[in-house]
């Protein structure tokens, strides 16, 4: 009986396709990597934030949520073409807005100081927004304007082209004629 299993077993080898010797040595030492890996992620803290698919959770979001952000990236592409055929319409007019603040209260002192940056020749634009929810388009114009991060400021010419550029991205940046204060 021993004799006939032997001649099975060398049968049911010979059926076997041949693997070569190099891609048996790779599928060994890739195991051997996963093995590695997973012992790595299992001795870890549960602080840590461990990026794999086999640990990452399932997140739940409501459809209100992705309601919510189609009806605000409709109203933003709708803001942004409305600009980019008409310009700045009412909210940034032609003419200077002069506004006045009380200086020192003891005194009643009143200084007068012009609210919008018009005539100014140089503007100090600032970012104050990141990049969650930005569209490629406001990320451009950022990028031309070299505003690449958060709070990071540039001087820039108030000319009509920069003018239609800052009133694109307004909700991402603040903007006015520089002042002793602001440099």
């Amino acid at each position: 009986t021993s004799s006939s299993n032997k001649n099975v077993i060398k049968a049911s080898h010979k059926d076997l396709p041949l693997v070569p010797e190099t891609l048996l040595k790779k599928r060994h030492d890739l195991e051997a990597l996963r093995a590695k890996r997973k012992a790595q992620v299992m001795k870890r803290t549960p602080t840590k934030k461990v990026f794999s698919r086999s640990t990452k959770r399932l997140v739940v979001r409501k459809p209100e949520t992705f309601l919510a952000k189609a009806i605000q990236a409709r109203h933003h592409n709708q803001r942004f073409h409305r600009v980019m055929k008409k310009g700045m319409q009412k909210r940034a007019s032609n003419k200077p807005l002069i506004a006045t603040k009380i200086v020192d209260e003891d005194t009643k002192e009143v200084a007068q100081y012009q609210k919008n940056s018009v005539g100014a020749k140089v503007v100090f634009v600032v970012r104050i927004r990141d990049n969650i929810g930005i569209t490629k388009k406001i990320t451009r114009i950022l990028e031309k304007l070299r505003l690449n991060s958060n709070l990071e400021g540039v001087f820039l010419k108030y000319t009509p082209e920069n003018r239609k550029l800052l009133h694109l991205i307004e909700p991402w940046v603040l903007y006015g004629p520089p002042t002793r204060a602001t440099v």
